[in-house]
């Protein structure tokens, strides 16, 4: 089994500001919700809800 990829994630949503950031996490969308694990939770966000998302990928995923 091939090893999981983590990155960071920054989460604005539509009524706050500052965003949420949560780093050596994997993320992905189920359903409505964008979910992001960091090995011990899963926290779900509404899609609707969200204004902006940031990842931030290591070097050997970014095709460069």
């Amino acid at each position: 089994m091939s090893e999981t990829k983590k990155y960071t994630v920054n989460i604005w949503l539509k009524n706050n500001g500052t965003p949420f950031i949560y780093t050596e996490c994997t993320s992905y969308e189920k359903g409505s919700f964008y979910c992001v694990f960091d090995g011990e939770a899963v926290y779900k966000y509404p899609i609707s809800d969200i204004w902006r998302v940031s990842e931030t990928y290591p070097q050997d995923m970014r095709g460069i």
